[in-house]
């Protein structure tokens, strides 16, 4: 064997040993196709740092994911930045067993009691058994006062 290869060969097996699983993601792919109404039933999401939680959908032809959707409103007065999470805990990965927000800007399991950051669009764990980021859905359009959330 070449020395080219053997070199190859190392930095294949370097660059797979380093691999980390931090950027697998055990939720599995949910289709999301959402609408939330800031002028309407969700003006409470106006405003920075306002979060809701949806579990299900509200129309015919909505979807929300694996086990639901944690919206997140950055910005708020006008000029709206949303973060929206899949509700599931990435270390439960059970669609039943979901986070919740607490203290504004973090959402916690209830059953394995993972901490997530939510503020800055990642969703990393923070404390907790979790090694997953909270699966998030970057499919965001505002017209208007209309956010539609789809993948």
């Amino acid at each position: 064997m070449t020395k080219a290869k053997q070199i190859g060969i190392l930095l294949i097996l370097c660059f797979i040993a380093s691999c980390d699983t931090v950027y697998f993601n055990p939720i599995p792919y949910a289709p999301v196709n959402f609408k939330i109404y800031l002028s309407g039933e969700d003006i409470d999401l106006v405003g920075s740092t306002k979060s809701k939680l949806f579990v299900k959908p509200r129309s015919v032809g909505e979807s929300v994911g694996f086990g639901g959707l944690l919206v997140y409103n950055v910005e708020g007065s006008g000029s709206d930045l949303f973060y929206v999470y899949d509700l599931t805990c990435p270390h439960e990965a059970n669609r039943s067993i979901k986070v919740a927000v607490v203290e504004t800007i973090y959402a916690k399991c209830p059953t394995c009691g993972s901490k997530f950051e939510i503020y800055s669009g990642i969703g990393n764990p923070i404390s907790g058994p979790s090694k997953y980021s909270l699966k998030r859905y970057t499919g965001i359009s505002i017209s208007g006062n209309i956010v539609t959330i789809y993948n």
